[in-house]
């Protein structure tokens, strides 16, 4: 796998938060976005999006199909079109083991260098409770696992993939920060 292309030049002509913004909102389902900001900056990103909402349609769509080309190139793209494909629910999986997420984040981290986000929300998986539920692929049954997830196409693959995204993303387990008081 080469190496992933930095976002910020993936999503040149808009920073990245400025394309997620624009990205979620051009779409018809979304009507809200929610902003953790920590301080009055880290609004600021998102009033900059805000300035280029005039002509956002052809710029987010020209991105998108950059990051879109970007993953099916890291990833493959046979894995990038059904990777998800038959995943049961983390609770159907014997020790609650959040296969679709750790498969996306690591998808992202590999893909998008995404590593330092995939770090952050991997370590909520156990910690969040409904918020971002089921636990991190650090120890499951291999043969349990491969019977639940049969339906995948990459069934054999997966738990290889889930070893090598908990060697990537595990850090101190984190909670939310509403619970840490922070």
């Amino acid at each position: 796998m080469s190496r992933p292309r930095s976002l910020p030049r993936l999503c040149e002509l808009l920073a990245p938060m400025e394309f997620n913004d624009l990205y979620c909102l051009l779409r018809p389902e979304v009507h809200t976005l929610s902003i953790g900001a920590a301080k009055p900056g880290d609004f600021d990103a998102h009033l900059a999006a805000l300035g280029k909402w005039e002509n956002a349609a052809p710029v987010v769509a020209e991105i998108d199909a950059r990051l879109r080309s970007e993953m099916a190139r890291t990833l493959g793209t046979d894995w990038l079109a059904r990777w998800d494909e038959g995943l049961p629910e983390w609770d159907a999986i014997p020790g609650g083991v959040n296969v679709w997420e750790i498969l996306r984040l690591s998808n992202y981290a590999k893909a998008l260098d995404f590593v330092e986000f995939g770090k952050m929300r991997y370590n909520l998986l156990g910690q969040a409770d409904h918020w971002f539920p089921g636990h991190p692929a650090g120890d499951f049954d291999e043969g349990a696992l491969r019977a639940a997830v049969a339906a995948n196409p990459f069934a054999d693959r997966i738990p290889g993939l889930l070893r090598e995204a908990h060697a990537l993303l595990h850090d101190q387990p984190v909670e939310r920060l509403s619970k840490s008081g922070n």
